[in-house]
């Protein structure tokens, strides 16, 4: 489920940091004990993950913070953080990711 858009777009030579907080979605005294990040360009479906995805996660619980970079002039794209919580719960956030060059 797309729950935000990187606004303003991200240009094509920014390294940008995305973070998601997970506090609505754990239980109580629950943690985030893993997230794995992926891209995928939103017109194609086609994964950008390479392209797009910058380094390693940072968990701070309950947040998740992924830098995003590259990316080419007029694609968007879909960043998906796949949790994990401490009950074993997993869910997927996501955020529209425009990439525009002003």
């Amino acid at each position: 489920m797309i729950i935000d858009t990187v606004t303003p777009p991200k240009q094509p030579a920014e390294n940008l940091p995305i973070t998601i907080d997970f506090t609505a979605n754990l239980p109580a005294a629950g943690t985030v004990t893993d997230c794995v990040v992926t891209s995928r360009i939103a017109e194609t479906g086609v994964d950008s993950t390479a392209t797009i995805i910058n380094g390693a996660r940072t968990i701070s619980s309950p947040n998740v913070t992924q830098f995003v970079h590259a990316g080419t002039n007029g694609q968007n794209h879909i960043v998906t953080f796949h949790a994990t919580f401490s009950d074993t719960r997993q869910i997927d956030d996501e955020v529209y990711l425009p990439i525009v060059e002003f």
